[in-house]
């Protein structure tokens, strides 16, 4: 694993993608559980995430991709499978026309902080989200729900990298959404 680990470190470094070496996950947990990450990849964009993934698949590299780490508990030890965390991506881009108001969010982005961002723009229905923990990717994984609204409510599509590193689109209706489940889990 060794010499993978550093052919990785040297095409991270070359593509100027940030990556923490020997990152001790237990201190960006929710839980504060965790061993030892030898190499927590940042990347700074969507193309970077796609890039990275590429290189994954090219080279047959297993790999996670975690976002707030706030539902998941992850082993203690070394964990050698490297690790894509999306926390920087978390931006969102605004989209208005006189008939229509649209967003697109990174999935990166805090629960809370796309709730306030939302409830500051006048727009209601997702304020009871606001208290948890997890990250937009997460929460439509799991299709999360407080007081009576699922993230998938007001939803249109969701863009998606897949293990290949192709980037595709998924209408509302193909991602057959219930409660506390999605296509994605």
């Amino acid at each position: 694993m060794t010499s993978n680990n550093n052919l990785l470190e040297m095409w991270l470094f070359e593509n100027k993608i940030k990556f923490i070496k020997d990152f001790n996950i237990k201190n960006k947990s929710w839980l504060k559980a965790g061993g030892v990450v030898k190499t927590f990849i940042t990347p700074n964009s969507e193309g970077d995430c796609i890039k990275t993934i590429k290189f994954f698949h090219k080279n047959k590299f297993t790999f996670y991709v975690l976002g707030n780490i706030s539902n998941i508990i992850i082993r203690d030890g070394i964990i050698n499978t490297p690790i894509i965390n999306l926390h920087k991506l978390s931006n969102i881009f605004e989209k208005r026309t006189h008939e229509e108001f649209k967003l697109k969010v990174n999935a990166g982005i805090s629960i809370p902080k796309f709730s306030k961002y939302l409830v500051n723009k006048g727009i209601t229905a997702y304020e009871g989200l606001v208290g948890i923990p997890g990250t937009l990717g997460g929460g439509i994984v799991m299709n999360i729900s407080s007081y009576g609204s699922c993230i998938s409510d007001y939803l249109i599509s969701v863009e998606c990298i897949d293990e290949n590193g192709e980037l595709f689109s998924l209408n509302k209706s193909e991602i057959n959404f219930s409660f506390r489940k999605s296509l994605f889990q």
